[in-house]
This record gives C-alpha cells, sequence and structure tokens, in this order.
C-alpha cells in the first residue's frame, strides 16, 4: 500500500502546529524560513499541503514545489510553471514576469528576480514558497542546489518560505540557517490518533482499531503514516491476523522504501533500549560507523538527541512488536 496522496478530509489532528505556522506567516520577524522538522512518516508533507490550501484561502501567495523537480535537469521548466501560476494569481504583474519566462538565465537569477518582482509589487501578505521532499534528495549536490534557490528567493525582506526536513538533515548554508526557526513535528496525542481512524474507517475505526491493537498491544497508536496502514490493512483483511511480514511491510511503508537486511537488523537491535549512549553503543560492539546503524541515522530512524541517541517514536515500539512475534521479545 503506497502512502496516501493529502486528502484534506483525511487530516487528522496538529491544530496547534498549524495555528502556530499562521501566526508566523502574518508575522515572521527576521525568522523568515520556518522548517517543518520530524522523523519519516511522521506527517510533515501533509501539513505543508494543508497549510498550502490553508494560507491561499486567508489570500497569501502561496508557490508550492517539489524539491526533486528544483534539483532535477526539468528545474528550468518547473520554475516557469510556478511564474506562470504567480501570472495567472496576478494579472497585473504579468509584464513584469515575462522577461523571467523568456530568457535563459540560471535558475537562480530568476529566483531573484522573482523575489524582486513579488516585492516590488507590495502586495497585501509575504509571498511564500513552499518546498516539500527536501528529505528525499540523499545527493548533497543536490540539497545544494535547491538551498541556493531557496536563497535567492528569500533575498528580499518581504518573502517568506516553508520546508519539511528530518532532524538529522540541517541545512548547508549559514543565510537560511540564520533565518530558520525549526518547528518540532511530534507524534499523535491518543486524541489525534482517534480523530484519524474514525476519519479513515468511519464508524467501525475503533473496533478496527481494538482488534489490531489485542495483537499488537506495545504499540501506540502514535505514528500517522502507521496508523494509516494498520487501518486501510485492517479494513482490507478483517478475518486475518496480523504477522512479521505486515508489520515490516508497515514499517517500510512509513519510511518510503524497503531495508536493508543490515539497517533492518540494527532495528531490531537497537529498538530494545529506550536511549543509547555512545558507551552503551561500544558495550553492544556498535558504533555510529557501522553500515546499518547508519543507514538508520539517514533514514531519520536512529536520532541524536544529546548526549543520547534513540530510535525514532512509533518505530521503536513497532519494531519491539515485531521481535515478540519473532520470539525475541525486547526487555
Amino acid at each position: 500500500m503506497p502512502r496516501d496522496p493529502y486528502n484534506p478530509l483525511l487530516f487528522a489532528g496538529r491544530a496547534q502546529i498549524i495555528r502556530e505556522i499562521q501566526q508566523w506567516a502574518t508575522n515572521p520577524g527576521d525568522q523568515r524560513l520556518l522548517s517543518v522538522v520530524g522523523s519519516p512518516g511522521i506527517g510533515k508533507s501533509w501539513v505543508l499541503e494543508h497549510i498550502r490550501h490553508d494560507l491561499t484561502s486567508r489570500g497569501f501567495l502561496v508557490l508550492f514545489a517539489d524539491a526533486h523537480h528544483l534539483a532535477g535537469s526539468g528545474s528550468t521548466a518547473t520554475l516557469r510553471q510556478l511564474i506562470r501560476q504567480v501570472a495567472q494569481q496576478c494579472p497585473s504583474l504579468e509584464a513584469d514576469l515575462q522577461p523571467l519566462l523568456d530568457s535563459n538565465l540560471h535558475p537562480e537569477q530568476v529566483w531573484a528576480g522573482l523575489s524582486q518582482v513579488l516585492c516590488q509589487a507590495r502586495l497585501s501578505s509575504k509571498p511564500l514558497l513552499i518546498i516539500d521532499g527536501l528529505d528525499g534528495l540523499s545527493n548533497p549536490g543536490d540539497r545544494n542546489k535547491v538551498e541556493r534557490q531557496l536563497i535567492m528567493f528569500l533575498q528580499l525582506d518581504c518573502t517568506l518560505g516553508i520546508l519539511a526536513r528530518r532532524d538529522e538533515w540541517g541545512l548547508q548554508h549559514l543565510p537560511l540557517r540564520w533565518m530558520e526557526r525549526p518547528l518540532k513535528l511530534v507524534s499523535f496525542s491518543q486524541m489525534e490518533a482517534q480523530d484519524q481512524v474514525q476519519r479513515r474507517a468511519g464508524s467501525s475505526g475503533p473496533d478496527i482499531r481494538a482488534r489490531l491493537s489485542a495483537q499488537i498491544p506495545g504499540y501506540p497508536w502514535n505514528h500517522p503514516c502507521m496508523n494509516a496502514y494498520l487501518i486501510d490493512w485492517g479494513m482490507k483483511n478483517p478475518g486475518i491476523s496480523l504477522d512479521s511480514s505486515v508489520i515490516q511491510a508497515c514499517i517500510e511503508d512509513a519510511i518510503g522504501s524497503p531495508f536493508s537486511p543490515p539497517a533492518f537488523q540494527r532495528l531490531l537491535d537497537l529498538c530494545g533500549q529506550a536511549r543509547w549512549t555512545m558507551a552503551d553503543l561500544r558495550s553492544h560492539g556498535l558504533s555510529l560507523e557501522d553500515p546499518g546503524i547508519y543507514e538508520l541515522f539517514r533514514q531519520g530512524l536512529f536520532i541524536e538527541d544529546p548526549p543520547f541517541y534513540q530510535v525514532a517514536d512509533g518505530f521503536r515500539e513497532m519494531a519491539c512488536e515485531l521481535r515478540r512475534m519473532q520470539g525475541s521479545p525486547c526487555p
């Protein structure tokens, strides 16, 4: 079951962080870049999509771009499409925007030109660029390319930016770090999980959750993506019990890709302890240079909370449930 595309009817919880973003967009101060930070599958993309529609309805000029498109060979075409969207929303700017469409300027120059046009227009609210998918760029050069384009858009103080990133992948460029306001996206509360289950499964949701909870009693339903996977699986398989293959597929769906065998083994090794120090790792014959641990770190599953390291919420509990099914429960 692939990850869901954004659906406003299924958007659950997150009322507090939506309010914080709304307030920031109205009065950002010097922190004109807001980063929604969190582990894989925690709901960063859905929050960005939701705030995109919310701020647009409030009169903001919102541009939305996928980092993969900005980093790829089609970045110029993507940028031109965004400029055409601006021209459609603000017809009075069409003549000023036309040179940016007709020229062979480098994308960074086009972003700078777009920023200048928007600032000179003196819109009623600050124009906003939202970039999703930055944490899906594994190549540092691609991330650098996207960040440089964002810098050019934010060069004048009338513009705003929002992006999503994982905890362990900070921004590379100092100008962005200086203006960044990180906003942590935390695990679901029980009330938010209940709302999500009700939206996805309707009146049968509580019964489906109760049936699955009886089979994975250690999972607290705190991870939005894994919750969605479990509820959808439960609706499609009403008479079938969960097994280890379903649990592994659920975890892999949350990160968006399969594990390598070394990384999956390390996840099972590390989930048995809530927090790890460097000394703890060494006492188990492990280190951060271990290929499996390094992969978990890059995926955002093994995160740093100095002086500790830990498996991200939701993943640790679900991995412990998998170990229990395999006959080696967590301590």
